[in-house]
């Protein structure tokens, strides 16, 4: 279930490249928004009703998650837009460590030597991998550093949604959440969405977004049925190997040079950079230990 998250999220940031060709961002993230929550509204009625419980009323903190979550979204659409499918991967990585972080003032975890050196790892690897993609942006500088902005906001909306899920999760169906919060983006990415770029689209465009939006589901489904089975970290190792599938990917994609997607050129800096973030983000998400001996439902 862990390595069908890695493997969805890998391929997710590719398929929202390719997406770009045809739509824009805001509508992008509606239509996947929208896809995801009429699919787990369908399997709710049919199958676990009581997931519908947690719509009326809604809890307020559920609906401030949802409302991170949507800028999480929509904040890494427009990193991909604007600067590439691996470097958003990449980019992104300061999401876990950013919640490591936070989860040592918040929940009073103590960090080990070893998230340390995780953590400094990490901060040496973003240096070398942002230094590769500065130099390849050369022309395109101005929009290279937008859209890091962009996914420096998404990470930290990230973040504050995971506190939430991380103390919401106690008292609700994972599923039941992924609902709600995905309501609640639909509701707030309408605006953003122009139905008007689906004229004269084709078959293959449909699918693709379709895929989307099953790849959402698919993917935050198969981590809560992961983190059912395993400990959390070991959960957490598996699906920090995504960066590297996307960028191994997207490698073979620019060296078979295919004309249906932009080939994204990374050097030995770039490369490093890579290894030195995700094994720094795997240091990190480690298990902490504890000031106190309460347990916590393991985040998502």
């Amino acid at each position: 279930m862990a390595t069908i998250t890695a493997l969805s999220w890998a391929v997710l940031a590719i398929g929202l490249k390719l997406a770009l060709k045809t739509f824009s961002s805001g509508t992008i993230v509606w239509f996947r928004m929208s896809i995801a929550v009429a699919i787990l509204l369908a399997f709710a009625l049919v199958w676990r009703r009581q997931w519908l419980k947690i719509l009326l009323p809604p809890p307020w903190l559920a609906i401030l998650s949802g409302v991170f979550i949507t800028f999480n979204y929509y904040g890494f659409m427009k990193a991909v837009e604007l600067t590439t499918a691996s470097n958003a991967q990449i980019m992104i990585q300061f999401a876990p460590l950013g919640f490591a972080a936070a989860s040592i003032f918040v929940f009073k975890e103590v960090p080990t030597p070893i998230q340390l050196l995780g953590m400094l790892t990490a901060v040496v690897g973003f240096g070398f991998f942002y230094w590769d993609q500065i130099l390849v942006s050369v022309d395109q500088v101005d929009s290279f550093q937008t859209g890091n902005l962009w996914v420096l906001f998404a990470a930290a909306t990230w973040i504050g949604f995971a506190l939430l899920q991380k103390a919401l999760l106690k008292k609700y169906p994972p599923q039941a959440f992924n609902l709600l919060i995905y309501l609640v983006a639909t509701v707030l990415l309408f605006p953003l969405a122009d139905m008007g770029e689906w004229q004269g689209v084709g078959a293959f465009e449909i699918l693709l977004v379709v895929f989307l939006g099953i790849n959402t589901v698919v993917a935050y489904g198969a981590l809560s049925e992961a983190l059912i089975r395993i400990p959390a970290s070991q959960v957490s190792m598996i699906i920090s190997l995504n960066p590297l599938l996307t960028i191994f990917i997207m490698t073979i994609l620019t060296q078979m040079e295919v004309e249906w997607i932009k080939g994204e050129p990374i050097h030995w800096r770039g490369f490093t950079g890579a290894l030195l973030v995700v094994t720094g983000v795997i240091l990190t998400v480690t298990r902490p230990t504890r000031l106190s001996r309460r347990r916590t439902v393991p985040t998502i």
